[in-house]
């Protein structure tokens, strides 16, 4: 399985994963770990974000994906707003508003 985003839809109130397969079947077609299939023209969709803001926090832009639950779009989340994963800092958690948001080999959790 391979994850494209991580984030947190504010209109879900819950973290949210974009991910695909990287198997392919008989017919060519890649395999999720649910068992449904995708097309490589499915998986460039899920790839290419919506678009992109500014960030003010990492001075980049950060990527816009559409929510696999509701549709609307959340801001992916990212090992670089980290920092190191061998001594993750704390972030503000998008859910409770507190400083408890820990990343560690691309899994997010509070």
């Amino acid at each position: 399985m391979r994850v494209i985003a991580n984030g947190y839809c504010t209109n879900c109130n819950k973290f949210q994963r974009i991910s695909c397969g990287t198997v392919k079947n008989q017919e060519g077609l890649y395999v999720n770990s649910n068992g449904t299939t995708m097309t490589s023209e499915e998986i460039k969709s899920l790839e290419t974000p919506l678009g992109y803001v500014y960030c003010p926090y990492s001075k980049t832009n950060k990527a816009l994906y559409s929510c696999p639950s509701c549709g609307k779009p959340f801001m992916a989340i990212d090992e670089d707003d980290f920092g190191s994963f061998e001594s993750p800092e704390n972030l503000y958690c998008p859910k409770c508003h507190k400083n408890t948001l820990l990343g560690q080999s691309g899994i997010l959790w509070d």
